[in-house]
């Protein structure tokens, strides 16, 4: 009987992961969801030189943002010319294929671009928690299993 609690307190002791959207300067958090490998984030904004839609695709690797796809209106200020896979439909031109991670996703949160943050599906409200104009950096983090739980899918 002793066996099987030994093994359920190893396991909640174990790490689980999660993402924290926070204030890159300050360190106020504002958003925690629970992740694993593979959940999938997605950042749009509308471009403030371009007044386009760009939207990035990201997936939760290693504890590292990996870059799946890009999707732009317009072909110009910013965006990354050199893409393995590159296709044009219904006036969106669309990136895929770059073998580019990054540590964490960071903006300035301006209402101004129309911000949006997905996290599998979930749009978190940045208007609601984020004061604008505020530097916010979205991280993966560790923490023993037991304390994600706590943590909102």
């Amino acid at each position: 009987m002793a066996i099987p609690f030994v093994i359920g307190l190893i396991f909640l002791g174990l790490p689980g992961v999660y993402l924290e959207v926070r204030n890159s300067r300050n360190g106020e958090s504002y958003f925690l969801r629970r992740s694993r490998r593979g959940t999938r984030v997605t950042l749009s904004w509308v471009h403030s030189v371009e007044r386009s839609p760009w939207v990035e695709h990201y997936e939760v690797v290693n504890h590292r943002f990996a870059l799946r796809e890009v999707n732009v209106k317009s072909f110009g200020s910013g965006v990354d010319p050199v893409a393995p896979v590159t296709r044009t439909s219904d006036g969106w031109v669309t990136m895929s294929e770059m073998q580019r991670d990054f540590p964490s996703l960071r903006f300035i949160h301006s209402p101004a671009v129309n911000r949006r943050l997905i996290i599998d599906g979930d749009e978190l409200d940045l208007a609601e928690r984020i004061p604008p104009y505020s530097p916010v950096e979205v991280c993966v983090r560790s923490a023993p299993k037991f304390l994600t739980w706590m943590i909102k899918a």
